[in-house]
Formats: structure tokens, sequence, C-alpha cells
């Protein structure tokens, strides 16, 4: 036998009979239930984290829902598709969907609108000027 096995029973010969009233048996019960249920869970939860969680939640869940809007958009028209651009004999030409409209700027974000063409058959072509000149357009 080990001493601890020892010590447990000298100390239960010495105690002798002592046990605990019913009546104090049910409070001790009581008590231990309704412990078990105090708080949610955001009261346990260290501050630190609570304030983790509530600034991550938001963003989770905006990320969700543009991720989530995202999904099902098919083009069903192939030629709307994103424009395709070739060089071609000193002129630009672009490949758009029909009725298209693009519009021509030496200055990015300022497009004039009066000065936008509509694409004819899916096609805008802009003639190449001579010199290092830089040009934006305007696809919409």
């Amino acid at each position: 036998m080990t001493p601890l096995e020892r010590a447990i029973r000298a100390m239960r010969e010495g105690v002798g009979d002592q046990t605990l009233s019913s009546a104090t048996r049910a409070a001790i019960l009581r008590r231990s239930l309704e412990s078990s249920g105090a708080g949610s869970l955001a009261e346990r939860l260290p501050t630190s984290l609570r304030l983790a969680l509530a600034g991550a939640l938001p963003i989770a869940l905006a990320l969700t829902f543009v991720v989530l809007a995202g999904r099902g958009r098919e083009t069903a028209d192939p030629s709307v598709a994103d424009p395709i651009v070739h060089k071609v004999d000193g002129r630009v030409v672009f490949e758009v969907a029909a009725g298209t409209t693009i519009t021509r700027s030496e200055v990015p974000f300022a497009f004039d609108a009066r000065a936008a063409v509509r694409a004819e058959h899916g096609r805008y072509a802009d003639r190449i000027g001579a010199g290092p000149r830089l040009v934006f357009y305007k696809i919409e």
C-alpha cells in the first residue's frame, strides 16, 4: 500500500460518520446548476478577444457578401466581353460590343461626353498621331 493510500485510509477511519444533510446536498446541487448557466459566451471571453471579434465579424460578413454577390454573373452575349485592341497601319482599332460608346481624351479622368463616339458594328478606329503622346479612352 502506498503512503497516499495509507493517509486516505487513516483520514477516513478518524473522521467517523460525517455526511451532509439532504437539504445541504440539494442547496449545493441547486447552486452548481445555477452557476453553470450564468453568463453568456461573450461574457466568458476575454475583452481583447471580444474586441477582435467585434472588428473582424463585420469585415468577414462584408467580404462574404461581395463574394456571393459576384457569383452567377456570366455574360450571355460573348460580344459584351472585354474590349480587344489592335494596332493596324498607324491606327488603334478597338473591337467592342455593338453600340458601345468610346470617348477619347489626352487628360485622364477628364472626358468630354460631347466627344463620345458610338462604335459601329462593334469596331472603333482612331489614328495614331506623330510624337510621344499619351491618349486615354473611356469605353462604356
